[in-house]
């Protein structure tokens, strides 16, 4: 199924929580190793397309949303979106960043809750609903993935519905203006947001939810039990990511 836009995905989709990614065509191959992973479990994903090239080479996989095109809640950032392959901490990547957080937006407007995930993230487990049951958002506005010890990784987080507001405050202009996010990454602003208490999060067992520095040191220990696995902490390219899923057998193109 397309959806043309956004709005068109809010009023039509299906089911009351959505599971996502989002990439322009320099990272597909990524996108759609992630989604076939996800397919051999019956986990269910939509892909939000970041440019017409994206939408068609994905749209033979799964759900895609054209998401190029009437955006409700758009940043200044993302207005020229690079439609190439970017490297960790380069101005292209931070901005490409930042279209799951407009998504994310949308998605709690509706009522629905979600589970997003980076497109370097293979599923090995359908986790869904062990992960959705797990929200409470009395006392939690984020369940994230942990980096660094008792650091979120913004890579990979799940968000109830009802934490729409406080989303809502964080990600808008003027606010993200205020934490210099031109310059400043998604993930750095979150993790000061912690510090500061403005948000309250819950961060994921490692065993079960490894980062990629976690993963290659603990991999013989947790690779058959761990329900993902996320292939971050490579600095050196698309190339580097895609040899170190093959040396674990989870690249599936």
């Amino acid at each position: 199924m397309i959806y043309k836009n956004i709005n068109l995905f809010i009023e039509k989709y299906p089911r009351y929580s959505v599971n996502y990614c989002c990439s322009n065509f320099g990272g597909i191959d990524l996108a759609h190793n992630l989604i076939e992973s996800c397919k051999r479990l019956d986990f269910p994903i939509v892909f939000f397309a970041l440019d017409q090239h994206s939408s068609e080479y994905m749209s033979d996989h799964c759900d895609v949303v054209n998401y190029y095109e009437g955006v409700t809640h758009k940043l200044n950032i993302t207005q020229n979106l690079t439609s190439e392959y970017s490297f960790w901490s380069t101005p292209e990547f931070n901005a490409l960043n930042w279209p799951v957080w407009e998504i994310a937006l949308d998605i709690l407007s509706s009522g629905r809750s979600l589970i997003k995930l980076d497109t370097d993230i293979i599923v090995k487990q359908n986790f869904e609903q062990n992960l959705l049951s797990r929200l409470d958002a009395n006392k939690i506005d984020f369940i994230f993935q942990e980096g660094q010890p008792n650091l979120l990784c913004a890579g990979f987080c799940a968000i109830h519905h009802e934490s729409y507001l406080i989303i809502k405050k964080i990600f808008n202009e003027d606010y993200l203006l205020s934490r210099d996010y031109f310059n400043i990454c998604d993930q750095k602003i979150l993790r000061s947001l912690v510090d500061e208490r403005i948000i309250n999060i819950a961060l994921l067992d490692r065993d079960e939810y490894p980062n990629g520095e976690w993963f290659y040191n603990h991999h013989k220990e947790i690779i058959n039990t761990c329900k993902i696995i996320h292939f971050n902490s490579i600095s050196s390219g698309k190339q580097a990511k895609i040899e170190e899923m093959i040396k674990h057998n989870c690249w599936f193109l």
